[in-house]
């Protein structure tokens, strides 16, 4: 008689599992995507929160909630931060997600006009 209650609490929490790893893909995913905008020449703070709003909203399909984005960008590095909710099927569990991205800002940096050095010698590369 005890069988039954107990396989369905196993079962709800392979599926709670399930859905909090769920909820931390899609965050990181979200953060990438963000982190990938503000990166780019010319990527700013605001196209990489919205940027990774939109993402998560799209890839979560409810599994992710309360998502806030934030971005640290500067001269040289970049970093997107999503924190959100899993969807709890136990009430009472905090089921937080926070997930980072962190790069190096893209800079274009201008050739000298020499050759490079499998140029110098006769036959190329």
């Amino acid at each position: 008689m005890i069988v039954v209650p107990v396989l369905l609490l196993m079962l709800m929490m392979v599926i709670q599992a399930y859905l909090r790893i769920d909820a931390q893909r899609v965050a990181q995913a979200a953060a990438e995507e963000g982190a990938a905008d503000a990166r780019r020449i010319g990527g700013s703070s605001e196209q990489a929160s919205r940027t990774a709003y939109e993402y998560a909203d799209w890839l979560s399909e409810g599994s992710l909630t309360d998502v806030h984005v934030t971005v640290d960008l500067d001269a040289e590095k970049a970093s997107v931060t999503v924190t959100g909710t899993a969807v709890s099927l136990i009430p009472g569990i905090d089921l937080s997600v926070t997930q980072t991205s962190t790069g190096p800002v893209e800079h274009f940096v201008e050739t000298s006009g020499e050759f490079a050095n499998s140029e110098v010698f006769e036959g190329g590369n």
